[in-house]
């Protein structure tokens, strides 16, 4: 993705989405770890 992210799709059992995205650039970890931020306070 542009942005810096890879992700891996999938459906579990029951037909659902499932996203899971990592942060490889360091603006991409740099944006992560603030939005985390922004969430847990």
């Amino acid at each position: 993705m542009p942005w810096g992210n890879r992700s891996l799709l999938f459906r579990d059992p029951d037909g659902n989405t499932v996203n899971f995205f990592t942060p490889v650039s360091p603006e991409a970890i740099a944006n992560f770890r603030r939005i985390c931020w922004l969430v847990a306070h």
